[in-house]
């Protein structure tokens, strides 16, 4: 059990060191899991370009 808690306790401390890049990583993501899904929308209507 003892070692089990070292484990955690070091993979705590990483996340804890790079939560920073971890954030900003996760906003990137869903950024792109927008463009993504407003992708496939557009492809599922047959959407056109639109022109400006």
């Amino acid at each position: 059990m003892a070692q089990q808690y070292q484990i955690l306790a070091g993979l705590t401390g990483l996340i804890y060191e790079n939560i920073s890049s971890i954030k900003q990583n996760m906003e990137l993501m869903a950024t792109y899991d927008l463009i993504f899904a407003k992708a496939r929308y557009a492809i599922s209507i047959n959407a056109a370009m639109p022109f400006g």
